[in-house]
Formats: structure tokens, sequence, C-alpha cells
């Protein structure tokens, strides 16, 4: 046993202590400081509904999307409902376990995606700033469908790269066909901006690699992602069919109704700051950072775009180029997807397809730095010093809301206790 313990890489046992870091802060209280938000009652009370009189009850669509009547997919019904009948239960804890569950995934998963790119020290580092992360801890801690939006995008993005290893590399091409699509599907059936903007930038993506296309995209390859994805949405295709496209006119209807009343160079501009706000909240833990600190924000987003450009240009590895590539597309579809939208994206949601990108960005610029820099020395400082800010805001703003929560959870007691004359509602 000793032996076997023995040839387990450091990195590896560096990043279990880091999952039980972040695990620890998204199981802690769980149960007692849980928060009902969204559309959390409406969702509980539709997935009761679900438990009593079985599965056929559920669905066929899922939750509406942001405000409108247009519905998506039913896989966070579908979540929520299989979470009810394996604990046999629909309390509301019962009900937040799968994006409890996606949150602590999507540590390892971020490990693994940054390795496509970065060397492991540093991936830890990434998986570190993730587990400690207040937005990714607050996310994982109550029942709501976009919550899991940035687990499904990391899989679909590591799936899709694994497609487009060298020849060498690739292998069961068609496994990895099947999870993009799966993970396609189920991210798209979250949030109204992953529908639209993975596939735009799988399109992108492709398109970009034509000529790989022969070797990659093999009609096998193809129909397995195309019938993986048609498995997911074959409730919204049976709901279409039987309604007579009722949903596709209400999708068309949102796209036009969503688009702004402002101008295109107000649109942008405040496109730009809500991607600092974006970039504040989920590296800072910061809710409403001041204009200084958006303005470095700013600043901070420009250069971590121009340094993944910059190291695209200068690398040679097919599978980083990738990796870059990617990071590029990703960033530039949603951008430009907001921009129409730009007065209606005040809210942290809207940055969880994208929200491994500030970490990345940081990475990039410090990858950048040591190439480039004659000091490595300074470099590693540089390193220590940003981290220790990012990882000592995160926990302070999670500590000081576990605080409020705490509070509020007294204040409730309290007065149920007064107001039961003795025992708590």
């Amino acid at each position: 046993m000793k032996d076997f313990l023995n040839t387990i890489p450091k990195h590896i046992w560096i990043l279990a202590i880091l999952i039980l870091v972040g695990i620890f802060f998204r199981v802690y209280h769980f149960d007692e400081w849980l928060q009902f938000k969204g559309d959390a009652f409406r969702d509980a009370t539709m997935i009761s509904n679900v438990y009593r009189e079985g599965i056929e009850s559920l669905p066929l669509l899922g939750p509406r999307a942001g405000g409108t009547m247009l519905r998506l997919g039913p896989v966070f019904y579908d979540f929520q409902s299989t979470s009810a009948f394996i604990f046999q239960s629909v309390s509301a804890p019962v009900l937040a376990y799968p994006d409890l569950f996606f949150s602590i995934l999507a540590l390892p998963l971020f490990f693994l995606f940054s390795r496509r790119y970065f060397s492991p020290l540093w991936s830890l580092a990434m998986a570190g700033m993730l587990a400690t992360s207040f937005l990714a801890i607050e996310y994982g801690r109550f029942a709501w469908n976009p919550n899991s939006t940035l687990f499904f995008t990391l899989v679909f993005s590591y799936t899709l790269l694994k497609l487009y290893d060298t020849e060498s590399e690739r292998k069961r091409p068609l496994w990895w066909a099947f999870v993009a699509g799966i993970s396609l599907a189920i991210a798209s059936q979250l949030h109204f901006s992953a529908f639209l903007g993975l596939p735009l930038a799988l399109a992108l993506f492709v398109l970009l690699h034509l000529k790989d296309a022969k070797k990659v995209l093999s009609y096998k390859v193809i129909l397995v992602f195309l019938v993986s994805v048609g498995l997911v949405y074959l409730p919204v295709f049976l709901s279409e069919y039987f309604k007579h496209g009722e949903n596709t006119r209400l999708f068309l209807s949102a796209i036009s109704s969503k688009a702004s009343s402002h101008g295109i160079f107000q649109n942008i501009f405040q496109d730009m700051m809500m991607f600092a706000k974006y970039f504040v909240r989920i590296l800072l833990g910061i809710v409403e950072p001041g204009n200084k600190l958006l303005f470095l924000s700013g600043i901070f987003c420009g250069i971590g775009f121009l340094a993944n450009i910059l190291l695209l240009h200068g690398e040679e590895n097919k599978g980083k180029r990738n990796f870059l590539q990617w990071t590029i597309i990703l960033i530039a579809v949603y951008f430009l997807l907001y921009i129409p939208l730009a007065f209606k994206i005040d809210r942290p949601r809207f940055s969880l397809p994208f929200m491994m990108m500030p970490y990345i960005y940081f990475g990039y610029i410090l990858v950048l730095l040591r190439r480039s820099m004659p000091y490595p020395r300074l470099v590693t400082i540089l390193t220590l010093f940003g981290l220790g800010i990012i990882l000592y805001s995160n926990v302070y703003a999670t500590m000081k809301w576990f605080t409020e929560l705490h509070n509020s959870q007294q204040t409730i007691t309290s007065t149920g206790e007064k107001n039961s004359k003795g025992k708590s509602f």
C-alpha cells in the first residue's frame, strides 16, 4: 500500500487537498444556510408534483429564460427529479444537490482543462482559485438552472479539444464526440447565453480548423455528436411537435425583443463595463466594485486578451494552439453576443459560461512575463502576490457571507421562538 501511495505524483495530492478545501466551503452548513433564489420555489413545486405523480408528469420543457415566455430544455428538472428519487425527498437541500455536485466536480475538471496548456503547478493554482472563488461557492450552494453552466462548459471545452488532438494523441474519438454532444446540449439547456454562445463558438472553431476536417470530423464522429445532442433535446423536439413550434416562435420573439434601444457605441462601452465587473466579481469576490477597480479590471481584460493572442502567435505545439484559439473564440463570442444585451446583463449568471477566463488570463499574463522578462524571481514574486490577493479576497468575502447567513438564521430562529412561545417555526 505504501509503495502504491508513493507512486502518486505530488501534484495529485495537492489537488486532492484543494478539492477538499473547495468541498468544505461548499458544504459547510449547507442544509441550514440554504437560500431560495431566483425561481427555486417554482422549480421545487414542479419537482414535488413529479415526485408525487411519477416521472411521466415531468414536463417536456424546462424553466423560462430571462423573464420571457421562452422555455429552456428540461435537463435542469431532470437533474432535480433524479436527486429527489435517489434521496426519496423533495426537501430544498436535496433539490440543490445536483448544483452542489457539479460545483465540486468542476474543480478537478478545471485542473484537467488547464493542463491542456499550463504546467501542473500553475494548473493547481487555477484549481485553488476556483476552489476558493466566492462566486463559485455561492452558486454551488443553492438550486437554480444557470448554476452548473460552468461545469458543462468545461466538459464541452475539454472534450472538443480532445477531438482535435494530434493523430498520435487522438484516442476514442467517438467517445469524445458523444460526451461533447451531451455536454453541449446540457449546457445550452441551463442558460440562454450558453444556448446561443457555445454553438457559435463551436462553429467558429470548426471553421478555423477546416483543413483538419477530414482527419477529425469523420461521418461517424459527426453522427455520434448529432445523435447525442438529439437525445438530450428529444423532449424539446416532442414539445415542438405537439405544440406546433410554439417555443421556436417564442425564441425568435425573444431574440428580437432582447435588443437594446441604446446606440451601438453605448452598448459596446456598457458591455466592456459588464465584463470588467464580471472579472472583478470572479477574481476578487467583490460584488459592487468602484470605478477605479472597474478601470483596472478593464485593463486586465485587455492585457489578458492581448497576452492570449501573443502566446498563440509564438506557439508551435498543436494542442496548446488549440487551447489558445478556443479561449480567444469563447471570450470573443460572448463579448459580441452581449453587445446588444449590454444594459440587461448586470447579473453574475451571465458570466458563468466563461467563468474560467479571468483565471486563465491571469495565467497567460504571467506566462508571457516569465518568457519576456529577464528577472524570473520578480515574476515569481508577482505571481505569489497576485495569488495571495485573489485567495485572501475571496476567502474574506466568503467568510463575511457565511457570517451574514449565520446572523440571518439566528434572527429567523429567535423570531420564530418569540412568535411561537418557545417553539421555533
